[in-house]
């Protein structure tokens, strides 16, 4: 499978049991991820791009946050399969029985996903500067 939807997605501490022939994408695992809520999450922005050369792009300045199920704990042995921890997947999420769907904008705050003006105000609140995380954010759609 292609790791499409959560489906085939994996966490290892030992890469050399993955399987040469395997066709798949690696990441190093973020140990000390930015919690929300005890949460992992993950950003959806949207990026426009009209032109490769020159580059030209625009990325869009509302997004979704998506955030896992279960509260986070340190990665261990024994908590590697959880994978509603782990993973932010809408499809994976879903199945959760704490998986909270929102129901329109009025609830953009709360939820498995939130806007991402949620979490620039967020930020804010925690006392980082939420234009200099997007001036970097803007960086790395540039690179990428």
């Amino acid at each position: 499978d292609d790791g499409a939807c959560g489906v085939g997605i994996f966490l290892t501490r030992k890469p050399e049991r993955i399987p040469a022939t395997l066709v798949c994408v690696a990441q190093r695992y973020i140990t000390r991820p930015m919690l929300i809520d005890d949460r992992k999450f993950d950003l959806r922005l949207y990026v426009l791009v009209t032109s490769m050369t020159p580059l030209r792009c625009f990325l869009f300045p509302e997004g979704l946050a998506r955030f896992a199920s279960e509260a986070y704990e340190k990665v261990t042995t024994s908590n590697l399969e959880k994978k509603f921890m782990h993973l932010t997947n809408y499809s994976v999420n879903q199945h959760h029985e704490a998986y909270e769907a929102n129901t329109g904008m009025e609830s953009a705050d709360v939820g498995s996903k939130r806007s991402l003006h949620f979490v620039r105000e967020w930020l804010a609140q925690q006392g980082f500067d939420a234009a200099a995380v997007w001036l970097e954010i803007e960086k790395v759609v540039v690179k990428t």
